[in-house]
């Protein structure tokens, strides 16, 4: 049982090794990143009159929220989902494997009855049913917002199909015409220094002592 929880613990770190190390990137123009924020552009190392758009969530994410253009989107979630290539893939089977093994050696059918006994469900059966019985109370919302995002992406892409690389950005689109707003204007009367600091005093009031705001790095973005 050691020997396995130790070959667990190896692999675990090894996977989040090859993610870490995977220092890919695409380099797009601005043309292919219409739509991203001039201070996110601004951010980008540029390199051969491109921008240089690493494949991690500090870039990948805003890209996926906001850029119009659609290939786009889907030619940085199709790299970022590759991250780790097959190493972590041949990891991840030897995980379910080596799990599975040390689960029966418990006494359990599988991992998930393993895993799940201390928490408050007890068994992987409960948190099937509860699962299926949410998706029959939410599906038929969940079709009707996917409508909607749909029908959306035609009115601004045409007759494309609809992937999961659409759907931070749809479901942002989906937002500002809900409430007519527009986040990038908004973002301008909120400077980071102001609202850090304001966050700060807010904290310090809270817990009634004072914090050394001056100390803290106000350039995150």
């Amino acid at each position: 049982m050691e020997k396995l929880k130790s070959l667990i613990d190896d692999l675990n770190l090894k996977y989040i090794q090859n993610m870490n190390d995977f220092t890919k990137f695409l380099l797009l123009s601005e043309e292919e990143l219409a739509g991203m924020p001039l201070e996110f552009l601004k951010d980008l190392e540029e390199t051969d009159g491109k921008r240089k758009v690493l494949l991690t969530g500090y870039h990948v994410t805003p890209i996926l929220e906001h850029c119009r253009v659609g290939s786009t989107r889907k030619q940085i979630a199709v790299a970022y989902g590759q991250k780790g290539g097959k190493q972590n893939v041949a990891i991840l089977e030897k995980l379910v494997q080596i799990r599975h093994r040390l689960a029966r050696l418990l006494g359990y059918s599988n991992y998930s009855d393993f895993a799940i006994e201390p928490r408050m469900a007890m068994t992987s059966r409960k948190v099937l049913e509860f699962l299926e019985e949410m998706s029959e109370q939410l599906s038929d919302l969940a079709n009707r917002e996917l409508t909607v995002l749909k029908e959306l992406k035609m009115k601004e892409e045409g007759d494309a199909q609809f992937g999961m690389e659409d759907l931070l950005y749809y479901m942002k689109r989906g937002e500002q015409h809900k409430v007519d707003l527009d986040i990038g204007e908004i973002k301008r009367y909120f400077p980071v220094k102001l609202v850090i600091s304001g966050m700060l005093k807010m904290f310090q009031d809270l817990f009634g002592r004072i914090l050394p705001i001056k100390h803290y790095n106000t350039t995150i973005h």
